[in-house]
């Protein structure tokens, strides 16, 4: 199932990324902008462009092409008729461009709020991704499996925080997260417990949990690990366990790949290399 979801964002992004160009009016100078909707999870939103409200965006949506005057903006989203004030992502999208630049972007809404992973993201110019098409040899498209010992890992993958490289970030940034997902099946016949996690772009890295409780949604960190039973199999997905990633010292480009290391109570040490994908 997440793997055909993959599959149908991949395709929105082409389809939507491909045709022909839709302009709402006359160019008077600076950036073209549109936005896209690429988050189920998320519902309907509004999105602000500056001073400019995009109403009721539901998945999948993409405006038309607006130009726009100026070139710095600061982008947000809330739920649909939410005021301003009760944005989904901890900080603005900003956006500056060079002076004459008069390139065509897109804004892109990704993730889910309900493990915290939602976000908006600037496509490179024309709408391109990174990951122009499945057959590339350099990016990760599959979910990363391992087996070791009796323990077996399927289906990894992280949160991307970014769809292309990018300089502009440096040094460690405490307001950005993620998260990773997998399933953990226990072969053996002892019960197992993964007590630590590690990834290699993270400050921090926590065994969280996201509960719902009157319609709210709360993550947690998981006190004393999780336990495998024997025989059993544990899965981390998006809106339930996973691992948070905190303090990110870069972004996490879609199809790229972070490090992680899993620590069990018995002593095994799993490291694997997890592929940014769209989930």
């Amino acid at each position: 199932m997440l793997k055909i979801r993959l599959l149908l964002v991949a395709a929105v992004i082409c389809a939507v990324l491909a045709g022909t160009v839709s302009v709402s009016k006359a160019h008077d100078g600076g950036p073209y902008l549109r936005v896209a909707n690429l988050s189920l999870a998320a519902g309907s939103i509004d999105l602000y462009i500056n001073d400019i409200v995009i109403p009721a965006l539901k998945y999948p949506d993409v405006t038309a092409y607006q130009p726009m005057e100026g070139h710095q903006f600061k982008v947000l989203a809330v739920k649909t008729g939410e005021p301003a004030g009760n944005s989904m992502t901890k900080e603005p999208l900003i956006l500056e461009f060079a002076e004459g630049d008069e390139g065509f972007y897109t804004i892109a809404a990704v993730g889910s709020p309900a493990d915290d992973s939602f976000i908006l993201l600037k496509l490179p110019e024309d709408g391109k991704l990174a990951t122009e098409t499945a057959e590339s040899h350099e990016l990760a498209t599959e979910k990363a499996h391992v087996t070791q010992g009796t323990i077996e890992i399927t289906d990894a993958f992280a949160r991307p925080t970014a769809m292309e490289e990018s300089t502009g970030m440096s040094g460690m940034d405490m307001g950005k997260v993620s998260g990773v997902y997998l399933t953990i099946k226990n072969n053996g016949d002892k019960a197992e417990r993964l007590i630590k996690v590690e990834c290699d772009v993270a400050g921090m890295a926590e065994l969280h949990e996201t509960t719902v409780t009157n319609d709210v949604a709360q993550m947690k960190p998981i006190e004393g690990g999780v336990e495998i039973p024997a025989g059993g199999t544990v899965e981390f997905a998006p809106g339930g366990k996973h691992i948070m990633l905190m303090g990110l010292k870069g972004e996490i480009v879609l199809g790229h790949t972070v490090h992680v290391t899993l620590t069990f109570e018995s002593g095994t040490v799993i490291a694997l290399d997890v592929p940014a994908l769209m989930g």
